[in-house]
């Protein structure tokens, strides 16, 4: 059986309210670095890659990074867990993304 790959664009937009670890600011940044772990991504932090499981309510977004801020960067990206899913967008304890996928 042959599993339907879901490739995404995924850009935080913004902060979630009552965010429990607030947005690091790009100044001392530096993008796949252990940093603080009181803090979440930047805003306007990008990624595009393979998604590796459903978005699901409690569970976190995981995706197998393929570029980052569109810079070719193999990974993994895991969020904090799944508040809310819209249209386009999902909410995590931390943060709003936008999502696009990608052909």
């Amino acid at each position: 059986m042959r599993l339907h790959v879901i490739r995404l664009r995924v850009r935080k937009i913004c902060e979630a309210p009552l965010a429990i670890y607030p947005a690091a600011g790009w100044d001392g940044f530096i993008p796949g670095r252990l940093g603080r772990v009181d803090e979440s991504l930047p805003v306007a932090y990008e990624l595009d890659g393979k998604l590796l499981a459903p978005l699901t309510l409690g569970q976190p977004i995981r995706i197998r990074r393929t570029a980052r801020n569109g810079v070719i960067c193999d990974g993994d990206f895991t969020s904090s867990p799944v508040q809310e899913i819209g249209t386009d967008w999902v909410r995590t304890e931390n943060s709003v993304y936008l999502l696009r996928i990608l052909p």
